[in-house]
């Protein structure tokens, strides 16, 4: 499913979805005012070799407005990605705050682990100066063996967010490569 601008989903499955280049299941284009995602399941989910965001690829509006972006009780099972963000890439998103509260990512990898720019086997976070995210905030969320070449669990741009909150947060099996 691709949407441009806003998109809010609640009590949603998507099972064995793929995509060339970005978003597997779901790639968000523009997200201007809020992305949000309650109670929804992303299992064997996978973008090409190239591509960003397993499950879901969200990026922000080249405008200066601010998205929320909130996954409650989301689910992401085996999903793949070429390049980075095995479960979910945020890219370019600028907010005051992402929140990943009540989920899990599990057996979420990028596609090959000794390529130096796949990065972030659950979650891949990269912006620029332009956008910038307040707070990036994961709240009893586990990551379960989840594998990059860097950020097993999650890669963060550290020039993205002003403020990174793990609360509650697992991280078991995580690997990069040796």
């Amino acid at each position: 499913v691709r949407v441009f601008g806003d998109v809010t989903l609640g009590d949603t499955t998507f099972t064995e979805c793929s995509a060339t280049a970005a978003g597997g299941a779901l790639h968000v284009d523009q997200a201007r005012n809020n992305v949000a995602a309650n109670n929804v399941t992303f299992d064997h989910c996978f973008v090409g070799t190239d591509g960003i965001g397993g499950g879901t690829y969200v990026s922000g509006d080249s405008a200066a407005s601010f998205a929320t972006v909130t996954l409650d009780a989301a689910h992401f099972h085996d999903c793949r990605a070429g390049r980075g963000g095995g479960c979910l890439a945020l890219v370019g998103v600028q907010s005051e705050l992402v929140a990943i509260d009540n989920s899990r990512f599990e057996q979420c990898v990028t596609n090959d682990l000794f390529r130096a720019g796949s990065v972030g086997g659950g979650v891949l976070v990269r912006g620029d100066h332009n956008h910038a995210i307040g707070v990036l905030r994961v709240f009893n969320s586990s990551f379960v063996r989840c594998a990059a070449h860097s950020g097993g669990a999650m890669y963060h741009d550290g020039s993205v967010a002003h403020k990174v909150e793990f609360t509650y947060a697992e991280m078991m099996r995580c690997t990069v490569p040796a």
